[in-house]
């Protein structure tokens, strides 16, 4: 896979590391503005295959990550794309 810009694809909302939240200061990422983004821009795929990636990522990140917690908020809501 191409390498894709958070920056770009999210509309400027950007994960900051470690601590996974939106980089212009909104809320815990992805935020709703990013999650808008990205689902307007990004095939399904795509948008799937980078959120998982996150998804991992935030895990190694974490002290004690809480794997429900960390899938609910990366992954779970594209579930929901069509509604946003």
């Amino acid at each position: 896979m191409n390498y894709v810009s958070w920056e770009v694809v999210t509309a400027g909302h950007a994960p900051a590391r470690p601590d996974w939240n939106c980089s212009l200061g909104c809320a815990a990422w992805p935020c709703d503005p990013a999650k808008t983004a990205m689902a307007e821009t990004l095939p399904m795929e795509t948008l799937l295959v980078l959120l998982h990636e996150a998804y991992g990522k935030a895990v190694m990140d974490a002290d004690e990550p809480d794997l429900k917690q960390l899938y609910d908020r990366f992954v779970k809501w594209t579930g929901r794309v069509g509604v946003l």
